[in-house]
């Protein structure tokens, strides 16, 4: 339902978003995948030419599993992996923003435990732990070349992991209606004396005297806003508001182990600023065999104006969400989703250091998501 969730009819996932809810569902085990394919293009200002990003098609793991002792336990715990951030950007050989970026990507992957308690049959609560790590790649040209016209980049390529947790609250309205707050926290990823990869002439090997860098970035911490009501016996509505404190996030700078005129710093991701999304789904049950849902979506984008880079070309977006569930028998239920973003066009101008380009970015993406569920 767009990203929303009730209290009494979802599965182990919700460990994710809200550990508060896993004492309200039955015993699951979901292993599930989505695709992301997003599509952006650029056109220069001035001359509008167009340049495309290149087709990347990212696969997002899901497993999840929750245990309850018995159906009316007051107790619950939940175990599951995902991957919550996963980004990977491309562009096209020999484009305008080659000497910003040319290859950028962020992936996570994200191991849970968590548990739930309900207290008088009127409020659940809930709390976790998380394990994360990050593979962080970024690749741009260098504006040198040999004798025989190649040219030079340097490659980033790293690893780190960190830890952070999750906590929520479910009050109970008259069996019917469920309000629920989640909070999660930062996690923060520190890359130190890192290796990278340089490839430049011969001649200029002595102008890029480091060895070795150093980074740091981090995801924000999250407060969820969540409002489920049962309409009729068959049918549910969702509604969630999200805030995400990006504005806490320092910018991504590879910071040189040594400096000189041809070996810099890089700010590889802006300043940001705090961003919100709003949903609304509904879902509608009409016989136990299968359940349908739709949804509605929009976000704000974290990305400032004049921090717009290629390696993370973001705007407002709004989504469309549809999917369904098919009952394979009383255990096993397949599910299928399909989400459609369509984001702003987004027009800036080149900024005095060049990591901005001056241009019109646009983007849409489509990810279609398959699910299977054991209730045990």
């Amino acid at each position: 339902m767009a990203g929303t969730n009730s209290y009494d009819n979802g599965d182990a996932s919700i460990l994710f978003s809200n550990p508060a809810l896993l004492v309200g569902i039955s015993r699951s085990i979901v292993l599930g995948t989505s695709l992301q394919s997003p599509q952006t293009i650029f056109v220069e200002e001035g001359t509008r030419k167009t340049f495309d990003m290149l087709n990347q098609k990212v696969y997002t793991p899901v497993f999840a599993a929750s245990y309850r002792s018995l159906k009316d336990s007051s107790w619950a715990i939940g175990v599951g992996l995902n991957s919550p951030f996963n980004l990977e950007n491309r562009w096209e050989h020999g484009w305008l923003g080659r000497f910003v970026s040319t290859d950028f990507g962020i992936k996570t992957l994200r191991f849970h435990l968590g548990g739930s308690y309900l207290l008088k049959q009127k409020f659940a609560i809930g709390a976790g732990f998380n394990y994360s790590t990050v593979k962080f790649d970024y690749r741009v040209a260098l504006p040198y070349y040999d004798q025989d016209n190649i040219g030079s980049s340097l490659k980033f390529e790293t690893t780190a992991q960190t830890i952070g947790f999750n906590a929520g609250l479910v009050v109970l309205v008259k069996q019917k209606a469920a309000v629920g707050i989640a909070f999660r926290s930062n996690t923060r990823f520190e890359f130190n004396e890192q290796d990278f990869e340089l490839t430049v002439p011969s001649v200029l090997v002595d102008s890029f005297p480091a060895e070795s860098f150093n980074s740091t970035f981090e995801f924000p911490w999250t407060v969820d806003l969540t409002f489920s009501y049962s309409a009729k016996k068959d049918v549910d509505v969702g509604a969630a508001l999200e805030f995400h404190a990006w504005g806490s996030v320092d910018e991504l700078i590879i910071d040189f182990s040594e400096n000189s005129n041809y070996q810099e710093d890089i700010s590889v991701l802006g300043k940001f600023q705090h961003a919100a999304t709003a949903r609304l789904g509904v879902e509608y049950n009409p016989e136990k065999k299968y359940q349908l849902r739709g949804g509605i979506s929009y976000r704000l984008s974290p990305v400032k104006s004049g921090s717009l880079f290629p390696q993370l070309p973001d705007a407002d977006n709004l989504g469309l969400s549809i999917g369904c569930t098919a009952e394979l028998s009383k255990q096993f239920h397949l599910d299928f989703s399909l989400v459609y973003l369509e984001y702003a066009r987004r027009k800036e101008s080149r900024n005095q250091n060049k990591e901005q380009l001056g241009g019109t970015y646009k983007s849409k993406s489509v990810i279609p998501g398959i699910a299977l569920t054991w209730r045990y």
